[in-house]
């Protein structure tokens, strides 16, 4: 009993003394105590021999040394554990599918009956109850895939008993055995309702973003067409009425026919001038909402969604806003497309860089303004370039209808704030744009 771990003796006292009580027999693992201290866990099957009278006559058993027996079993349990935690964190769970019995029957890790909504002592999972639970609509889909012979991935939505729709994706590995038969079906469910959420969200304001900027597009186009036919129309009402004026100063009567055309004509470039001018004033109204926003927030928005397919370009994206920024009154959409904008500006600029660097800032500048800077390691601009930057229809890019940063530009203005560009002095450009933090009212 002295090499017996102290914690452990009466457990082995109790045992023998049942096993002499009974048949004799006895079987506990228990800890000892070597002579150099090390503790050792033992597995001990023994068996008493009585005489005829029930004296012990002797004892007889086996002891087997289960140390390490026992901690792998303690690393595979805490193991689990930690998988169970890691799935249940990363909204993962794991399933198998053993195709011998055909298949029907599902292993099930608790992660996936917490996705699924099922109760594990419930719900019973086969083929015919995963199907139950899939989204009507994605069932054949899901179908053809689940009988294939092939590793596959594949996105679908389930029903939960609540009636909530979730979507999730499946992801699976075929085992195979020696002869090349598959027997196993192993993979895992990862819920991405969230993922999807804000992947419609991003699509519903990429959406936004582009309606304003059709429509700010066809009103600059609008605009500055008016502003070029303006003048010709006024020149031919002009010309008109001077030639009605010289015909009407000659010697011979003008027609009545050919009077009326002239007076006609006259009538009818005023009028066209008339539209013309109703129509600046229309596309040169604002028709945006200003509300107190963070603009941080906003510019964390819009870089999630131009951002994308930055990474598979090459291009690293730095984010260094300023901690604290004050709200300022902007509409959020615009201001939004503004930043769109010259993302994809400098994006296209870095396209033939070999370091292709985009950095977005923002600070609050001393003349109570905030201020956002959206800098490329590009090319940058010549001198010319950089006098005809805002110039509507004067675009540097091959295609280009040359009027994105005059929009952006009438955009800043409309809040109060200002648009320019400068020279980036580790190479490339730096547009930058200024937000009052008082609302202004543009001319």
């Amino acid at each position: 009993m002295s090499r017996i771990h102290e914690d452990d003796r009466e457990p082995v006292s109790r045992s023998w003394a049942k096993a002499v009580e009974t048949d004799g027999f006895y079987e506990l693992e228990h800890r000892i105590v070597r002579p150099n201290g090390d503790v050792r866990i033992i597995n001990t099957k023994s068996r008493l021999s009585k005489d005829q009278t029930g004296g012990i006559r002797h004892w007889f058993g086996a002891s087997t040394d289960v140390t390490e027996l026992k901690k792998a079993e303690n690393a595979l349990r805490e193991s689990e554990a930690r998988l169970i935690e890691a799935q249940e964190i990363a909204h993962i769970g794991s399933w198998e599918r053993n195709f011998n019995d055909a298949g029907q029957t599902l292993k099930w890790s608790d992660e996936v009956y917490r996705i699924f909504g099922q109760d594990k002592a419930d719900f019973k999972p086969t083929r015919g109850s995963l199907f139950a639970c899939i989204h009507p609509e994605d069932r054949a889909s899901v179908s053809q895939a689940f009988e294939c012979d092939e590793n596959h991935s594949y996105d679908y939505r389930i029903i939960r008993p609540d009636g909530e729709v979730r979507f999730v994706r499946a992801v699976s590995l075929i085992s195979t055995a020696k002869d090349g038969k598959a027997f196993r079906r192993t993979g895992t469910v990862q819920d991405i309702t969230e993922q999807e959420v804000a992947a419609l969200r991003l699509n519903l304001l990429e959406n936004e973003v582009q309606r304003r900027y059709r429509i700010n597009a066809m009103g600059e186009m609008a605009s500055s067409l008016a502003h070029e036919l303006n003048q010709p129309l006024a020149a031919i009402g002009n010309y008109v009425e001077a030639c009605r004026f010289i015909v009407k100063s000659g010697d011979q009567e003008l027609p009545a026919a050919a009077a009326d055309c002239l007076d006609n004509a006259i009538l009818q470039a005023r009028r066209a001038a008339g539209v013309i001018k109703s129509l600046r004033r229309f596309v040169g109204q604002d028709d945006g909402s200003h509300s107190p926003e963070q603009l941080n927030e906003t510019i964390r928005e819009i870089t999630e969604l131009a951002s994308i397919g930055a990474v598979s370009d090459g291009v690293r994206l730095e984010l260094n806003l300023a901690d604290n920024l004050p709200a300022v009154m902007i509409d959020r959409v615009q201001i939004q497309q503004v930043i769109a904008n010259l993302m994809r500006n400098a994006m296209e600029a870095m396209a033939q860089s070999p370091q292709r660097v985009m950095s977005v800032t923002s600070r609050n500048n001393a003349d109570e303004e905030l201020v956002v800077e959206i800098g490329d390691t590009g090319a940058g601009m010549s001198v010319a370039a950089l006098e005809n930057l805002f110039t509507p229809f004067q675009s540097s890019k091959p295609g280009g209808m040359g009027i994105g940063l005059t929009i952006s530009r009438r955009i800043i203005e409309s809040h109060g704030g200002q648009l320019w560009a400068k020279r980036n002095p580790d190479g490339g450009m730096i547009f930058q744009f200024s937000l009052p933090l008082e609302e202004e009212t543009s001319a």
